[in-house]
């Protein structure tokens, strides 16, 4: 099995789209009202950082971080297809190194996850986020859990 991280490009984005996992989909249309290549787009566009994560060539996830709106620190978001369910071990490992990434750029990192994805808050709280308790969020006005972590001072 051959794993890899690179910089995400527009020929992802339109991948990502085509097999995006449920649940993604659900979270995006939730949180801004986005179709799943809206989403794709917005986040690629508005990333700082952005890396596809891929096993054999195929993609799996692209994650990323955007400045947060209007205050310092860094909004980290992941987009993935069903075929993470099949890596997900490798994937959590990698995952870590590129959000202790983010937070030294940052310092502070922060968002927004659907009250129903209950795997990607597994995955935050595994990184080290700090899960909030449900509050209305995004474009639906549904429940959604904040999450943070901000870089210990030294």
């Amino acid at each position: 099995m051959n794993i890899t991280v690179e910089p995400t490009n527009l020929s992802d984005i339109v991948d990502l789209v085509n097999h995006m996992r449920e649940s993604d989909k659900e979270e995006v249309l939730a949180s801004h009202g986005f179709s799943p290549y809206h989403a794709a787009m917005y986040a690629y566009r508005t990333a700082t950082d952005s890396c596809a994560f891929r096993v054999d060539g195929k993609l799996v996830a692209i994650n990323g971080v955007a400045p947060l709106c209007g205050l310092p620190g860094g909004s980290p978001w992941m987009l993935a297809t069903d075929d993470i369910e099949k890596y997900s071990r490798q994937f959590f490992r990698l995952t870590r190194d590129h959000v202790a990434a983010m937070l030294d750029s940052y310092g502070y990192l922060a968002n927004f996850v659907h009250a129903k994805n209950t795997k990607s808050i597994k995955w935050l709280k595994w990184l080290g986020f700090t899960i909030y308790p449900v509050e209305r969020y995004g474009a639906a006005n549904e429940f959604f859990h904040k999450f943070d972590m901000m870089r210990e001072v030294r």
